[in-house]
């Protein structure tokens, strides 16, 4: 802990002195706001301040203040959070919003990537940069992948949480976060910790070593460090939450255990004869290889106990800070970090969907039972070969397994001169050089399971011995020899993906004098940026998606940017009777994309200063965003997924009465139903379809105007207490949005310009939809509106045993007045407090109307307690876009999410400023997640939102030398 008579202090990345920039105590809990007047709170002796560049800006002021809204999160809140990953701390605080990470196994998300989300907008509408840079994709999916950063580097985190494209470009359209990492490190410092939770699973030790000191006579200062962190694996099976899979019985309005169709005994999903009898849900095959009648949903495949709910991974990092100067007036910066991460994620053995599946009736492996069976429903012709659908799952194979190792290197080089009087220039180079290797192991060779299912009745071995092919015995559980299941197996599927980001600046800045004491500050620059992308796919993933693994396709691309920009900030008035300081902030940038239309985006910002200790700020901005390379080109991926009839919602069923809606039969019968068949067609039992992701290389831009109004208030009267409170609101048009297969199915029908949503949409004859896709588009618009309050007060004192003491309190709140989507029709639909539904367009999980992190701690002699509460609002099911259920007597069971709060405690100990241990318990109160039902994409309820781990200890100790 920091001693009473010692105050935080900032070194400013872009732009140094050689010193320290003292500020007041509150700046290290929430808000970095620095509030003129608040000498009362500085000591006596402390440096005057520095011109230092602020977040938002590119003009060096001396006050630090900001009128874009920014709060900073510092390096005790980190220590306090006690989280080992950029993605958990950040969805702890409001403004952001929970998102799908590589932190919880989800087949869909590959390579385990942890992007992070600004207002639900998404994370490509966020700008991420470290040490005031840009820190470039960290996949061919084109996110970055906050991985790269270890905690335990991490000085502080600044956000922005309005619009910042005229001072940095595309992304900068809901905020920028930036990640500052130590680089002023004397001497030597140790950090390790260990996190086990109170089921006494999902370990995670993490170690790292800090290193530092001045060359020569302060002509410069260099930093090192390296990291690893290693984390076990926990299992779907070791929480309750995700134990079991959960389907909606909407007949009653509950909740319960379902599973897959795919089952180790195998599954035939048609009425079939058994022994004279029709078996209504098909049939499958005991131990002994006897076929027998299929009992729904009692023999469905549970295959969540083979996940992971958390995937077991590994980090290390290692990097540089050196910092030279040679003269008074020129100063050069060089940043090096690289860091590799592994993933390991398992999945259920594969599963066999075979359509249709070859076997002749004398082959040896057939029970007499089932080659009768097989006889008497699928060779009326008695040709002595049944042809028939089949589901198995292929559980000698073992579980699936996809590892990858992430390769990231940011290499920052600046180097910062001193031209004219007052006037500053920085030329800098930035890359962002990322690789993956990932390896999936577990699949099979459709070929030749069907060549393995073809066997010669008199020697017992395949028809086609090729290959060493031995017959496979896929009827009844556990029958697959380990011969077969050797021959059948798939090798090892390794795919590589490679991004690159370059970026070329040139800063200069200073003040022209306008007399009476009245300097205007003027910021211009020029910038090139250029990424690029090449994922490569294992040729095999190409060619099927009935391997195990998803289809997907190779895919390369590139785009670069060349912008001009320019920023002034003008005191308008200063020591007034109505103003203490009255100023105003304009910028505006030109951006020529190779890949987009040119765009001009703009901003003005007022700061009026009525007295000391309150500020009243406002900025407008226009911003723009051309499409990057993951929403241009991103690799299609193909998945085989089971739907249930009664969750299909499909408009062209009879029940839904398509002959009502003008347009709708005609969409019926373009996707593929036999026309006859369409006015008897309702969805079957269960079908499989093919789910495709793509990109979309014909994006257009996008264009947002965000205003942000607000005020600051530290009362001189109160000191030690700080509140802010912001409005803001962001209106996108030509929104590009990731629309879900499920939705572009939904909006084909629901839409009044349906051609671009239904392209793509296929069924089978008799109806069955066998083919979705989702793609991004440019939507009508995203509108966002709410208010940010963030509130702190600190209180030294006394305490009766003689130790310097104090208590905090913080408070960081958001309200989301709004969220709405708006279609180019015109509709509109609101999705504040809202999860599921319609909602899905772009997000997935609930988006809380209110959420709130408060922080009480209290200090006193080298003793630290602090309790957090985390606050996530309540949230009601979304409308579905294409109206109510067929049935108006069906009953959602989960329409409503109830509040959520969860309880952390932190105690610290600080013997001398050389040894620091602390003890927390996270989720103090094993508060377990809500159940959700369709809308949940994983596990059954939204681990990028709520937390599945349950209560869990940190024990952690820092030491320098």
């Amino acid at each position: 802990m920091t001693p009473d008579h010692e105050l935080p202090c900032i070194r400013e990345q872009l732009l140094k002195r050689g010193k320290c920039v003292a500020l007041p105590a509150l700046l290290s809990l929430v808000s970095n706001e620095v509030i003129g007047q608040g000498a009362a709170t500085v000591e006596d002796d402390a440096p005057a301040l520095e011109e230092v560049l602020v977040l938002g800006s590119h003009i060096p002021r001396a006050d630090y203040r900001s009128i874009s809204p920014v709060f900073t999160i510092s390096r005790d809140d980190i220590a306090i959070d006690s989280r080992d990953t950029v993605a958990e701390l950040l969805n702890r605080y409001p403004q952001f919003v929970g998102d799908r990470n590589g932190s919880f196994n989800d087949f869909g998300v590959r390579a385990g990537a942890a992007p992070i989300n600004l207002r639900g907008l998404g994370a490509n509408r966020n700008l991420t940069l470290l040490n005031g840079r840009r820190l470039g994709p960290g996949s061919a999916l084109g996110q970055v992948d906050t991985h790269i950063l270890p905690m335990g580097l991490v000085e502080r985190v600044e956000v922005l949480t309005g619009g910042a494209a005229a001072v940095y470009g595309s992304d900068a359209m809901s905020g920028v976060t930036n990640f500052t990492l130590r680089d002023d490190v004397e001497g030597l410092e140790v950090n390790a910790s260990f996190e086990r939770t109170d089921r006494n699973d999902g370990d995670i030790g993490n170690l790292s070593v800090l290193a530092g000191r001045e060359l020569g006579s302060g002509w410069g200062h260099i930093t090192g460090f390296a990291s690893h962190l290693d984390a076990e694996a926990i299992g779907r099976a070791e929480r309750d939450i995700s134990a079991l899979p959960l389907c909606e019985d909407r007949t009653r309005g509950e909740l319960y255990v379902c599973g897959s169709p795919v089952v180790p005994a195998g599954y035939h999903r048609f009425p079939a004869l058994l022994d004279g009898a029709v078996a209504d849900d098909g049939f499958t095959f005991d131990a002994s290889g006897n076929p027998i009648p299929f009992n729904h949903p009692g023999d469905l495949y549970n295959p969540f106990p083979d996940w992971d709910l958390r995937p077991g991974f590994r980090r290390s990092a290692a990097g540089a800070a050196l910092e030279l100067r040679p003269g008074d007036d020129t100063r050069l910066n060089a940043v090096l970090l690289w860091s590799e991460y592994e993933l390991e994620k398992f999945y259920e053995p594969a599963p066999a969907i075979v359509e249709p599946l070859f076997t002749n009736l004398d082959n040896p492996v057939l029970s007499p039972a089932a080659a009768e069976v097989l006889r008497t429903n699928f060779d009326p012709r008695g040709a002595g070969v049944a042809v028939f659908d089949y589901y198995y799952v292929l559980t000698a194979l073992g579980r699936r397994k996809q590892e990858s190792v992430r390769d990231n290197t940011w290499l920052n080089l600046e180097l910062e001169g001193q031209w004219l009087r007052d006037w500053r220039w920085i030329a800098a180079y930035t890359l962002t050089d990322f690789s993956a290797d990932t390896t999936q192991t577990g699949g099979y060779s459709a070929a030749r399971l069907q060549q393995a299912l073809l066997v010669n009745p008199a020697t017992g071995d395949c028809l086609n011995p090729t290959g060493g092919c031995t017959p496979a015995d896929i009827f009844g559980p556990g029958r697959l020899s380990a011969e077969a299941a050797a021959f059948i197996r798939e090798g090892k599927f390794v795919s590589r993906e490679d991004t690159r980001q370059q970026v070329v600046s040139l800063l200069t800045n200073g003040t022209v004098s306008l007399g009476q004491q009245r300097d205007l500050a003027i910021a211009t620059g020029f910038e090139w940026r250029e990424d690029q992308t090449r994922y490569r796919p294992d040729p095999a993933l190409t060619d099927s998606i009935r391997e195990g693994f998803n289809r997907e396709l190779p895919v390369s691309g590139d785009n670069s940017v060349t912008e001009l920009y320019a920023e002034m900030l003008l005191p308008l008035f200063k020591e007034r009777d109505w103003a203490e300081a009255l100023e105003l902030e304009v910028g505006a940038r030109y951006s020529d994309y190779s890949n987009a239309d040119e765009e001009w985006t703009w901003k003005s910002g007022l700061s009026w200063m009525p007295a000391p200790g309150l500020r009243f700020r406002g900025m407008y901005q226009r911003a723009a965003r051309a499409p990057n390379i993951v929403e241009n080109y991103s690799p299609t991926r193909e998945s085989l997924n089971t739907v249930l009839g009664i969750f299909s919602n499909d408009p062209c069923a009879a029940s839904r009465r398509p002959q009502d809606f003008p347009g709708r039969v005609e969409r019926c019968i373009a996707q593929g139903i036999d026309p006859d068949k369409l006015p008897a067609y309702e969805p079957g039992q269960r079908t499989f379809v093919t789910i495709v992701n793509s990109a979309n290389p014909d994006l257009d831009s996008e264009t947002a105007d965000t205003y942000t109004l607000g005020l600051v208030w530290t009362p001189g009267r109160v000191p030690g207490f700080s509140v802010t409170l912001d409005a803001y609101r962001i209106d996108i048009e030509g929104a590009i949005t990731y629309v879900p297969p499920e939705a572009m199915f939904q909006l084909c029908f629901a839409s009044k310009n349906p051609d671009r949503y239904c392209a793509g949409i296929e069924r089978d004859p008799g109806g069955d939809v066998t083919r979705k896709f989702g793609t991004f588009l440019n939507i009508g618009a995203i509108e966002t509106r709410g208010y940010d309050l963030s509130l702190s007060y600190l209180y030294p004192h006394r305490a009766p045993w003689g130790w310097g003491s104090e208590v905090g309190l913080s408070v960081v709140a958001n309200r989301t007045e709004s969220f709405e989507i708006v279609g180019e029709d015109g509709g509109r639909w609101e999705c504040a407090g809202k999860f599921g539904g319609r909602c899905t367009v772009g997000h997935e999980g609930p988006l809380p109307k209110h959420s709130a992190l408060t922080r009480l701690h209290y200090r006193s002699g080298p003793l630290t307690g602090t309790l957090s509460w985390r606050w996530i609002d309540g949230a009601r099911l979304a409308p579905a876009l294409i109206g109510a259920p067929a049935n108006p007597n069906e009953i959602i069971p989960v329409t409503s999410l109830a509040s959520e709060h969860y309880l952390d405690f932190n105690l610290a100990w600080e013997w001398r400023p050389s040894f620091t241990l602390s003890f927390s318990v996270l989720n103090l109160t094993d508060t377990a997640p809500p159940e959700l039902g369709q809308p949940a994409t994983q596990a059954n309820t939204d681990p990028g939102t709520y937390d599945v781990l349950g209560r869990r200890y940190r024990l952690a100790l820092t030491a320098r030398f």
